[in-house]
């Protein structure tokens, strides 16, 4: 949630659900009780303006009034979707290896390693990137 719109501004879905997500976080570090996330959730989306949506967070350490919280645009992504280069090019590498394996009738070296290590070196890249002050939002 943006902090340079007046409180008195509707939110938007994509507010609405960065701050269920932000529920979600606090749940799972036990810092909410799963009632108390249920209930959470479910206001989160009858409320209406920004003001009510950060009165709802700003009790927790990564709510809208924490100031060392990163914006929605500079979180570190998942590690899964981190990921997706290493199994996009060593699911490519195999793939390749086993069609020339079969079209030259016995196995070729296994060279898709370099594959598996470029797809690797990638997701290491992105993930680690994903995380840094200076990433814009666009």
């Amino acid at each position: 949630m943006s902090d340079n719109l007046p409180d008195r501004v509707r939110v938007s879905d994509a507010e609405r659900e960065e701050a269920v997500e932000l529920l979600r976080e606090a749940a799972g570090e036990g810092r909410l009780t799963l009632a108390e996330f249920e209930d959470r959730s479910a206001e989160a989306y009858r409320l209406k303006t920004r003001a009510e949506l950060r009165g709802l967070v700003e009790d927790l350490p990564e709510g809208p009034s924490s100031t060392d919280r990163r914006s929605p645009g500079k979180r570190r992504v998942s590690v899964g979707r981190a990921l997706i280069p290493f199994y996009f090019f060593g699911g490519l590498s195999t793939a390749g290896w086993i069609g020339y394996s079969l079209q030259q009738g016995e196995p070729a070296p296994f060279y898709p390693v370099f594959g598996i290590v470029l797809g690797l070196l990638f997701s290491v890249a992105y993930w680690f990137g994903s995380g840094r002050s200076g990433d814009s939002d666009a």
